[in-house]
């Protein structure tokens, strides 16, 4: 279906109804983007690729924090450090297991583990901010762009199947910025519980 609406035809030339035969996907893009079309595609494509990347890492960033608190939690009490490290290391790229690994580390050093996780996630969560300001920054310009770019369109007296296919894009920007946002808030979630459970 999406490659149809990118690739193939849209309106036709028609007499009776009036309506300007517009070609494809791309070619109805800029029509209705008119001199702005590259700045709008290029807008559009920086903030898709930015979030999609965003998108991609934060599933290697993230796990399942009440699970991973959970598990600790046992390991713990039951003076197994060791283990309870193997299990962070095992998962080393996500958000929870280092500062969880923070915290442990500290306590096997008889060291206040929860001032070493709550550093670690301080220092985690400002890393973290710096990419995802400026990722969903490109994503809400390119979003704008986008709304001009189909109020245009809609000035131009567009058939409605044509806006539908300028909206696809923007649309499935919006739906990765959306889930980008949810999997930062679950990460922030996941951070607390585990200090919670190691403090």
């Amino acid at each position: 279906m999406i490659f149809v609406l990118l690739l193939g035809p849209h309106a036709h030339d028609d007499v009776e109804t009036g309506i300007e035969h517009h070609g494809s996907f791309f070619e109805t893009l800029f029509h209705a983007a008119g001199v702005w079309a590259p700045l709008t595609l290029g807008v559009l494509a920086i903030g898709i690729v930015a979030n999609f990347v965003l998108f991609y890492r934060n599933f290697n960033r993230a796990v399942n924090g009440v699970a991973l608190a959970q598990q600790l939690k046992k390991l713990v009490d039951a003076d197994n450090i060791d283990r309870a490290l193997k299990l962070c290391r095992a998962a080393e790229g996500a958000v929870a297991t280092q500062v969880a690994r923070a915290g442990l580390e500290a306590r096997m050093q008889k060291q206040d583990s929860y001032a070493a996780m709550d550093a670690a996630r301080t220092r985690i969560i400002d890393a973290l901010r710096k990419g995802h300001v400026i990722t969903l920054g490109l994503g809400v310009a390119a979003l704008i762009e986008s709304g001009v770019m189909i109020a245009a369109a809609v000035s131009k007296g567009f058939p409605g199947n044509e806006i539908g296919a300028i909206a696809v894009l923007p649309a499935v920007l919006a739906c990765v910025m959306l889930v980008n946002v949810m999997r930062w808030n679950g990460m922030q979630r996941d951070l607390d519980v585990v200090i919670d459970a190691l403090r």
